[in-house]
């Protein structure tokens, strides 16, 4: 019992282990290991600078923190320096090692090696490197004790070195979107799927990575006909444990007449670790719509083999329209826009909201009494499916939005960073409907919670003043059109409060670069000047004399399109006009909407920290 529906349920990565032991004390130990940190390299690009012929290194690589302190890596890497299947003796020959800087596009940032040099005096990269006698070059769990923790890593370089210990190939480190798999529900066969997968998702396309260490079929290698065979797929389900919901294949079947999961598989003819990098699904799905959804894994007979949700990194998300409550006769016309910040199970609000319930300046008693309340449903069009207050009552007994109130004493509700310990991440938070109630406790207007298009701000390179920009931004692109809605709560210039004349003071504007660490590309204002003699970026501007500083629907008439526009960086200015915070657009350009509910479920196992068996498995 405690292998098959416990750790199915809470502990799906080391499910495999513990069946695979069998001994119901083994199990209980082994559970203290399913709090494994998963990070993942979906791709690897050419060293900045590099020039030989090392310039198509590509794979995938995991990188697991199982114990603080100690990453494991697992890694299939192609086109490698083959001289690497022999001996080397130079400094970081053959290397694969993780570095300090969090860029793969400008040397100089890269730094050196990353470990904590306070608990370690030797650098324990030195003596990490790949084989060359086989292609791919396979690696399975390798521990590096590094002294930092997964945090640490997330965002940081993984770098490749040829013979010569030459830097050839860079990826970045990326928090795994599938984590673990668990056996697909009444599966009874011998193959325990053991992996991680990364999945990006924009434009209505999906890109897939992933890293399988075990339990595939490894009758893969060959062609196969058998439908679903082989395959890879995200389903309409959300539940690992009930095969009766998990349902077929999930894209767009209104967009799209053919199902494009059906050429999607995996391959094990390069052996054990299975990798694949950057595979790309056109299902006209947002990234809401695959949140939470079941990524399924088959045999070569086309049946189910396991099963593992799904889970976006959107730690920043935002608010930006809200509609009447459906079935709602009230006269107020709630406008406004709200950022939703997901940290350790805590989302932190903020919002200005105008046309809210004027009686709301004067406390009240009611039940859900001017209440600003993250709901359980996804859908603002239907009152029988918004349900209730949404939080992980597993973790709180008590409702702990019956607190979260806005006050209308002034002609608009501002609120800074109101937290709200749900016990929910960011992935459950997303496409969930946000609810605003009047005086009464009734429920008046309805948002949804989407991705940030803009979803953080970092000083602008060479930026040396005290202004530390922060906030999130939601852009929207019709035709040659950009819709701009932000909440920006801190790190404005306070000068900013109406009317300005220098050049770009206190602007808000998309420039032509991409990569916010070199300000020698980000270049200037971002449209077509061959079809607009005017500059449109001119008159866009925050207002810093109320906080969180709000525009709402910001309509800028660029010549440019979505996808020219697409990761484009976002600079803000100060009152001089002066260049402080830069943030990169990322676009999701389908609406964010689900059409199914998420079942809560925030049980977790014992935690045991146990070295000894930690390395016996690594071994294993």
């Amino acid at each position: 019992w405690l292998n098959r529906t416990w750790l199915q349920k809470n502990c799906p990565s080391i499910q495999p282990f513990a069946m695979a032991f069998g001994r119901w004390c083994i199990s209980f130990l082994l559970v203290g290991l399913c709090r494994a940190q998963k990070a993942i390299v979906g791709s690897f690009g050419t060293y900045p600078g590099y020039t030989g012929s090392l310039s198509s290194v590509s794979g995938v690589m995991s990188v697991d923190t199982w114990s603080a302190g100690v990453q494991t890596l697992s890694w299939s890497l192609s086109d490698v320096d083959a001289r690497c299947a022999e001996a080397c003796t130079a400094t970081n020959c053959c290397g694969v090692h993780i570095h300090v800087g969090t860029t793969c596009s400008v040397a100089a940032d890269i730094g050196g090696h990353f470990y904590n040099s306070t608990t370690y005096t030797t650098d324990p990269w030195l003596t990490v490197m790949y084989n060359a006698t086989s292609s791919p070059s396979n690696t399975q769990s390798l521990p590096v004790s590094t002294g930092l923790a997964a945090s640490d890593i997330l965002g940081r370089a993984m770098v490749i070195h040829d013979f010569e210990g030459g830097r050839i190939a860079c990826g970045i480190i990326k928090e795994a979107t599938v984590s673990s798999f668990s056996a697909y529900p009444g599966y009874t066969g011998t193959l325990m799927s053991a992996g991680s997968a990364l999945i990006t998702s924009g434009f209505g396309k999906q890109t897939l990575s992933w890293i399988f260490q075990s339990g595939l079929d490894t009758r893969c290698s060959e062609a196969c006909t058998a439908a679903n065979c082989c395959g890879v797929h995200i389903h309409v389900g959300f539940d690992c444990t009930d095969a009766s919901t998990i349902g077929g294949h999930w894209w767009n079947s209104d967009a799209l007449e053919a199902d494009p999961w059906q050429t999607i598989m995996y391959n094990t003819t390069g052996g054990m670790p299975s990798v694949a990098s950057g595979i790309e699904v056109d299902t006209q799905l947002s990234t809401a719509q695959i949140n939470n959804r079941a990524l399924v894994i088959h045999d070569f007979t086309g049946a189910r083999i396991a099963c593992g949700n799904i889970k976006m990194p959107v730690s920043e998300a935002i608010v930006s329209s809200f509609s009447l409550y459906p079935g709602s006769s009230s006269s107020l016309t709630v406008d406004g826009v709200m950022s939703v910040i997901s940290s350790e199970g805590t989302q932190t609000l903020s919002w200005s909201l105008t046309g809210l319930d004027t009686a709301c300046e004067n406390a009240c008693t009611a039940t859900n009494c001017c209440g600003v309340h993250i709901h359980v449903g996804t859908d603002c069009s239907d009152a029988s499916t918004i349900g209730g207050h949404f939080w992980d009552s597993s973790d709180y007994t008590t409702d702990p939005w019956a607190t979260v109130m806005y006050n209308s004493s002034s002609s608009g509700s501002n609120n800074m960073s109101v937290a709200v310990a749900t016990g929910l991440d960011a992935s459950e938070v997303l496409g969930r409907a946000m609810v605003i109630h009047d005086s009464t406790g009734a429920r008046i207007a309805c948002g949804i919670i989407q991705l940030a298009n803009v979803p953080s701000f970092v000083a602008y390179p060479g930026y040396t003043g005290n202004l530390a920009t922060a906030g999130v931004m939601s852009v929207q692109a019709t035709g040659t059109t950009q819709s701009l809605s932000w909440v920006l709560t801190a790190g404005l210039d306070t000068q900013c409060t109406g009317t300005c004349t220098a050049t770009n003071c206190c602007g808000v504007h998309i420039h032509t670069g991409m990569d916010c660490s070199d300000s020698s590309t980000i270049g200037g204002h971002f449209y077509d000047s061959t079809a607009l003699t005017t500059d449109p970026w001119l008159t866009v501007t925050y207002d810093a004399s109320t906080m969180p500083s709000v525009m709402k629907d910001v309509a800028v008439e660029t010549g440019k399109t979505a996808s020219e526009i697409e990761g484009r960086t976002m600079v803000i200015h100060d009152y001089s006009g002066a260049r402080i915070a830069c943030g990169t657009i990322s676009l999701d350009a389908m609406t964010a909407t689900t059409t199914q509910l998420i079942n809560v479920d925030a049980a977790a196992g014992p935690v045991v920290s146990i070295a000894l068996l930690l390395a016996l498995i690594i071994r294993w």
